[in-house]
């Protein structure tokens, strides 16, 4: 760390940013069930990017709370350690300072649901706010025990780690098993009671917000020795989703060719009902794929996806991702590295109705000259400027991320609360991106729309080379003009042949140019050995 006092500046703006984000919510009892902590979505501008600067929410938190309780988090956060250095003991204590408020804040519960526990007549009710009470109040005591005690931390931890109660899931079933396993051999498995509480966590995601939430949750999977890891939790986790018929969360599901028949036949009759969810995602394929790159074994069959549908290894990597717009590329392409002068700025929401207004952009840059189109006189001649400009593209992104990386291994911070829920970052006091937990560099490019890039290129070979419907500087003119005027043009090139049609020239095209990407995407390397896993969107 170059500068000492600008990181303990950073951690003390986070934390503060952490307090802040806590103290706004109130404290919930719900009026039936048992899990308790609930709040609307807060959203201060300032608060919320130092959060999101911190915890960008795409990844699962990591376990070591369900290990060692509040309690154990703060005795080892509380006292600078032998081996810490300035840097590592200040970020020790931002982890203590956040946990003890995190501390308070489950105390409160405990208190509110005693209150009304003493003050409720009906017998029934009075059993359940007391149950509550005792949950909450055990958690500031010691680690939890129980599936309901864990599955409670889970839940107070998620709701705190950001204003609009969105935020990657990860294996959940997984992470929670050793407690049901815990209660069935010690025969108070009660499996009604938990499945009424995953129900009452969907319902209250859903209540929250839903959309584009980051709240993906992974489910089964193999594990190093190849077993298949489905479980009770597995089932139960499904059968809440089918119960509560919403939106949230989004349900994942790993499958292998040991995957249990039953699990399998859950997941169609679930798709089956339309919703597109769980997401399938082969074990067999996906974890060479990782090895390959370089992730060992063990850490490769811990993997999950991230908010959206990129893959992370859970509790061992972050993720940061960039997406390079293909169809952009090709507008580029025709007007020799600047806009379509018909585009003009959209504002949307980020990520829900609650979330702040922002203008998209593809992050693209422009300025490149791949070419004029008044000089090609053949395909070819577009598709090598397509390809030119592509490459610059990509080359920018690439610097782009080598930025980031250089970054992360200097000064970014990764938030407390994140780092105290990773059993490495509680024993060195180091931040998760520098010897803290995260050993598996996760940095990707995706390219979106490939196919569809395609799509664009086959239209042009097909209806100004072959067809000879107009020329390059005629399509350029009716997409300035966005096609107004232009009508017989724009039905020719829809009508064009299209990816996913067994035409096999736009098939050659999709192919030729998600290899550039890959190859050019593959080939880096940073200066510490790092390296950037492409992806593509079909």
């Amino acid at each position: 760390m170059d500068n000492l006092n600008l990181w303990m500046q950073k951690i003390e703006r986070c934390v503060n940013a952490c307090r802040e984000l806590i103290h706004a919510y109130e404290v919930e009892i719900p009026e039936k069930g048992l899990l308790a902590g609930f709040h609307e979505p807060v959203f201060n501008k300032d608060t919320y990017r130092m959060l999101f600067d911190a915890d960008n929410m795409h990844y699962p938190l990591g376990d070591a709370f369900l290990e060692y309780g509040i309690p154990g988090i703060l005795r080892m956060t509380e006292k600078k350690q032998p081996l810490d250095t300035e840097e590592t003991a200040a970020y020790r204590h931002g982890i203590y300072l956040i946990y003890r408020e995190v501390y308070c804040f489950i105390q409160k519960h405990a208190a509110k649901a005693g209150q009304l526990a003493e003050n409720e007549n009906d017998k029934e009710n009075k059993d359940r706010l007391f149950r509550i009470a005792d949950i909450c109040r055990k958690l500031t005591q010691s680690r939890p025990e129980t599936f309901m005690e864990a599955l409670q931390l889970f839940w107070f931890l998620y709701l705190l780690r950001g204003g609009f109660g969105g935020g990657c899931i990860g294996r959940l079933d997984q992470k929670l098993y050793p407690f049901y396993a815990a209660e069935v051999g010690n025969h108070t498995w009660k499996r009604e009671e938990a499945l009424a509480a995953i129900i009452q966590f969907y319902e209250k995601l859903n209540k929250m917000s839903a959309g584009d939430t980051l709240r993906n949750m992974m489910l089964s999977g193999k594990n190093e020795e190849g077993n298949d890891e489905t479980n009770e939790l597995t089932y139960l986790f499904l059968e809440a989703y089918e119960q509560t018929g919403d939106a949230e969360p989004h349900l994942n599901v790993r499958i292998h060719k040991n995957t249990p028949e039953k699990l399998k036949e859950t997941c169609i009759r679930i798709i089956a009902e339309g919703k597109g969810q769980p997401t399938l995602y082969y074990d067999d394929f996906i974890i060479p794929s990782m090895e390959h790159a370089g992730i060992s074994h063990k850490d490769a069959c811990r993997y999950a996806n991230d908010g959206c549908t990129e893959t992370l290894i859970d509790g061992r990597s972050a993720i940061s991702f960039w997406q390079h717009e293909m169809v952009k590329t090709v507008e580029l392409t025709f007007f020799n590295g600047e806009d379509n002068p018909f585009v003009h700025p959209v504002e949307m929401k980020k990520n829900s109705r609650y979330g702040p207004s922002f203008i998209p952009h593809t992050g693209l840059k422009t300025g490149f000259r791949s070419g004029e189109t008044a000089r090609m006189h053949c395909f070819e001649d577009f598709l090598t400027a397509f390809f030119r400009q592509q490459e610059f593209q990509v080359g920018e992104w690439i610097k782009k991320i080598d930025r980031k990386i250089e970054e992360d291994e200097n000064d970014t911070l990764t938030s407390p609360l994140v780092g105290g829920t990773l059993k490495e970052c509680l024993m060195t006091g180091k931040d998760p991106l520098r010897g803290g937990g995260f050993t598996i560099p996760n940095y990707q490019l995706l390219s979106g729309t490939v196919t569809t890039a395609a799509d664009c290129l086959r239209a042009v070979e097909y209806c100004v080379f072959e067809k000879e419907y107009c020329t390059l500087d005629q399509l350029k003119a009716a997409m300035k003009a966005d096609y107004e005027g232009y009508e017989p043009l724009r039905q020719r090139l829809l009508h064009a042949p299209k990816y996913g049609n067994g035409e096999e020239r736009v098939d050659e095209l999709a192919a030729l140019i998600a290899r550039k990407f890959l190859d050019q995407v593959a080939a880096y390397k940073s200066r510490s050995g790092k390296r950037i896993w492409p992806g593509l969107y079909i």
